[in-house]
């Protein structure tokens, strides 16, 4: 037998040999072997025979029978584990060549042995011969995303294998649903389960199985079972409690703030009770993440804060110490008892970095759960400032000389990357080469199984939630058992299987062109970020040409002789519809503002808009969407660019003072002659008519482009195309990395004419404090950014607010030294105030509300009549770091005030 030399790349090993004589399943659809498995197989190998002559028969029509005992003269596959020494020894294997979950696959033309490392390797190693022989996929869990080619013939060539995986941890969160457990274990994954749910039908899939969630927030638990047994606890030891602002806190839910973890009794007791848990049956088959409670609230006793270390006060890494100290003691006095118990702790919200002072037992397991991950770039990206924070805190963990860290990755969560249809997987494909080096040694996809929900809504909203990444979820089951996979290969491959002929009949330009449309907007988008999807159609036609590619798509699949194809097809548009295509609609339906950001450099005005500036602007477009445009500022200039699908021979062009007067500047250009009536605008058109530079100087309105201001706009065409008036917030440097998507403009919603259901608001920001609060429809509108007194009752009124009693106020984020002008619109009866203050921030971590700055306070009121009537009153900002400005409406007793057009104009001093 000729032997081709051991590859090992990335931990996977593989040794394959050339074919001598192959191994005949099946022939002409009549079997010509039997499964041999002893009859002490542990469940997975049981199993993993009945996977083989299941699939086998669905694939042949030949049905293998499975023996456990071996017949004389017959052709056997035999399956089992190195366990069963008397097979390793009869295949000729060296068992310390596997690693766990590993196997080797000997073949010569009287029988096929594969010999797992423990039942799950024999396991994965019967799914290996299915798959790479049979032409087996178990794309999407349950029998509709499996696939397979009838055949009359299956041969296993000669060959000696072995098989490691390329990392050992391996999960995604499908442990609890028996179809997407089953998935994971076709998909070399491993699934966990709670210990107290132990059934036969898990155990075969090689589920693990543990007393607790394996990463959970359990601190509340370890207190007591029951409400009941914490509040005897609470009445004889209150200081187990957290001390929050100076009271000790009866705590029962996991997001409750964590215990008093300096107080060794409680340490005593928890390690007590999840040694109970642990200490069972099937309690201890996994590692044990020893998890906070899910809050950054903790307490606030001198001996809980003498456990953090002051150099990390204000950082990520602000709370390590504390709790690495709480997961060391608490191991410690489990591994006392029984040292065989596999423990671990996270890197999570206030303590994603290690420790300073605290020295981490290198025994115990380190999940990195920085949800924040952005899914637009590759965790190596160097401009993508999110996931260089992420490799900086790999970086930190690996000095630390802890051994197993993995990666918990937030990627299809409600309202997160993949359940919002994002074409993350070939991201995802370059993290996981990338993790080698970073020091992980596998990853958790935070993923909910399609499967098992008993709502039909949210059974409905489950499934699409996985469907909407399935890609994703599948190819990273592929990579992390075998990085070296050849990724544009089984791309296409899997993406040809599950859409039939829509996949090149148009679905694959479709993916092309979202993912072009995904990496063009400027924004990271990950867990937490606020980036909207929305924007990432702002190019001109590119949603058209989407929904054009989906039907052009939808045309080929109706030829397709597997009906799947069509089904997944209007399965992919449907979920198209509800997250991109609603993103949009949202998006536009809340565009009554563009944040305008200034240019870094200077722009030349050439029609091709090819700068940078133009790619971090957001773009404004038309009613009809056949043109946009984008804006972008420096101090003597406002710079307009212009894209259409057609060319347009002349635009109109009206801005507004932001003084709200009736004084507006207007002017036409006529694209064609690259003119304009106002000889002071440069114009610029592209060399194919579809694009245009403008650029309009101060002088043309006598007022500089300061950041802070606020404008207005209308752009118009010749050919009928507007999109209407847009304030325009000019703005300093768009956000970048984690504040990607925040609004950092100084003053927002200044006509009140962007409305948001009350209940989708901050709770600082809510109006339904105030029960005497009104609105004038079922969908309880409010204005966005404004926020009203606990004492006030009015209601919104489309495009304007009404005041009946109390305040209502916004901050002016000020950009430096500056006099400000206000002015607003009011009309009513009887009196209100106007009041500006100026506030900071305050100098104490986490404390509540700003700091006034002394002497900045000024009032004004004013008598109100029953017609609209403009005001104004001066005020300055101070021009410290983080000042604030409050602008304040409140009416007088009796009084109604209706308050439009509040606009704050600042000129620098």
């Amino acid at each position: 037998m000729n032997w081709k030399k051991l590859l090992t790349l990335l931990g996977a090993t593989i040794l394959a040999v050339a074919a001598a004589a192959d191994f005949t399943v099946v022939e002409n659809g009549t079997p010509r072997c039997r499964i041999l498995i002893s009859p002490m197989a542990p469940l997975p190998v049981l199993h993993g025979a009945e996977e083989l002559a299941t699939f086998i028969e669905k694939v042949t029509s030949a049905r293998i029978a499975i023996d456990t005992a071996e017949r004389p003269k017959m052709q056997y596959i035999r399956l089992g584990t190195i366990a069963d020494q008397a097979l390793v020894k009869h295949a000729k294997i060296d068992p310390a060549q596997l690693r766990p979950d590993g196997f080797t696959i000997t073949v010569n033309d009287q029988e096929v042995c594969v010999i797992g490392a423990d039942p799950r390797g024999a396991l994965y190693g019967a799914y290996h011969l299915l798959k790479k022989y049979a032409g087996v996929r178990f794309l999407f869990p349950g029998t509709d995303g499996t696939y397979y080619s009838r055949k009359k013939n299956l041969v296993i060539p000669d060959q000696m294998t072995l098989v490691n995986p390329s990392f050992p941890y391996r999960r995604i969160h499908f442990g609890n649903e028996i179809t997407g457990a089953e998935w994971m274990a076709r998909n070399q994954l491993v699934g966990t389960r709670n210990s107290r749910r132990v059934e036969d039908r898990f155990t075969a899939l090689g589920i693990v199985y543990t007393a607790t969630a394996g990463n959970a927030h359990i601190l509340t638990d370890l207190m007591g079972k029951t409400p009941d047994e914490r509040a005897e606890l609470f009445r004889q030891h209150p200081e187990y409690f957290p001390l929050i602002d100076g009271r000790r806190q009866l705590i029962n839910n996991a997001s409750d703030p964590n215990p008093c973890i300096s107080n060794v009794a409680l340490l005593d007791l928890m390690a007590e009770n999840l040694y109970a848990k642990l200490h069972t049956e099937h309690g201890a088959g996994d590692y044990i993440t020893i998890g906070n409670n899910d809050t950054t609230k903790w307490c606030q006793c001198d001996n809980c804060a003498k456990l953090d270390d002051p150099a990390a006060a204000g950082t990520r890494g602000a709370r390590s110490d504390r709790y690495w100290f709480m997961v060391n003691e608490v191991a410690k006095r489990i591994w006392f008892k029984d040292p065989t118990i596999r423990l671990g702790g996270w890197a999570y919200q206030d303590f994603w970095y290690p420790p300073g002072k605290i020295l981490i037992d290198p025994k115990l397991r380190v999940v990195i759960s920085f949800n924040n991950q952005c899914w637009k770039h590759p965790i190596g990206a160097e401009n993508c400032p999110v996931n260089q924070e992420l490799v900086s805190i790999m970086e930190a963990w690996r000095k630390t000389g802890v051994k197993f860290i993995v990666n918990r990755e937030e990627i299809a969560a409600a309202g997160t990357v993949g359940a919002n249809f994002l074409p993350a997987e070939k991201v995802w494909y370059e993290n996981c080469r990338h993790y080698p080096e970073l020091g992980f040694a596998g990853s958790s996809l935070c993923v909910n199984s399609p499967f098992a929900a008993a709502d039909p809504v949210k059974a409905q909203e489950k499934y699409y939630r996985y469907a909407a990444m399935w890609q994703t979820g599948y190819l990273a089951a592929q990579f992390l058992w075998d990085a070296e996979q050849d990724f544009d290969k089984l791309y296409e491959e899997i993406n040809s299987l599950y859409y039939g002929k829509a996949w090149a009949g148009g679905y694959r330009e479709f993916r092309q062109l979202l993912e072009k449309c995904f990496q063009a907007s400027p924004d990271c988008m990950g867990y937490g970020i606020r980036a909207p999807l929305g924007r990432c159609l702002d190019t001109v036609g590119v949603e058209q040409k989407l929904l054009a590619l989906l039907d052009q798509a939808e045309l080929a699949a109706q030829s397709d002789p597997d009906p799947r194809a069509l089904r997944h097809l209007r399965e992919a548009r449907e979920i198209f519809s509800r997250t991109w295509l609603a993103a949009r609609r949202d998006y536009l339906d809340q565009l009554r503002e563009i944040s305008v950001y200034r240019s870094v450099s200077p722009l030349k005005i050439d029609g091709k808009l090819d700068e940078n500036a133009w790619r971090y602007a957001d773009a404004l477009p038309s009613e009809d969407a056949r043109f946009s445009g984008r804006f972008t500022y420096d101090e003597n200039h406002l710079y307009l660019g212009v894209e259409m699908l057609d060319a347009i021979k002349s635009w109109e062009i009206i801005l507004v003072y932001p003084d709200v007067s009736e004084k507006q500047l207007h002017f036409t250009v006529n694209a064609s002659s690259k003119s304009s009536e106002a000889s002071q605008v440069a114009v610029a058109g592209g060399e194919d008519a579809r694009k245009l530079e403008i650029a309009i100087p101060a002088s043309a309105s006598g007022q500089k482009f300061y950041p802070g201001a606020t404008w207005k706009i209308q752009i118009r065409t010749s050919q009928g195309g507007e999109t209407g008036f847009r304030q325009l917030k000019l703005a300093l440097d768009r956000p970048t990395g984690f504040q990607s998507g925040q609004d950092n403009s100084a003053w927002k919603n200044a006509e009140f004419a962007i409305a948001v259901p009350d209940e989708s608001l901050k709770s600082h920001y809510r109006y339904s404090r105030s029960e005497s609060w009104h609105f004038n429809d079922d969908r309880r509108l409010v204005p966005r950014n404004w926020t009203i007194s606990a004492d006030a009752s009015g209601s919104w009124q489309p495009d304007f607010v009404q005041l009946t009693g109390g305040a209502i106020s916004q901050y002016f984020l000020s950009p430096g030294k500056a006099k400000l002008r206000i002015v607003f619109r009011a009309r009513g009866n009887g009196e209100a105030t106007l009041r500006t203050c100026s506030y900071t921030d305050r100098p104490e971590r986490n404390a509540k509300g700003y700091l006034q700055i002394k002497g900045s306070e000024k009032r004004r009121t004013f008598a109100l009549s029953d017609q609209w009537q403009t005001y104004t009153l001066e005020t300055e900002t101070c021009g410290v770091p983080g000042e604030r400005v409050s602008i304040r409406f409140a009416v007088a007793p009796g009084s109604q005030l209706d308050l439009d057009n509040v606009y704050v104009d600042p000129t620098p001093r």
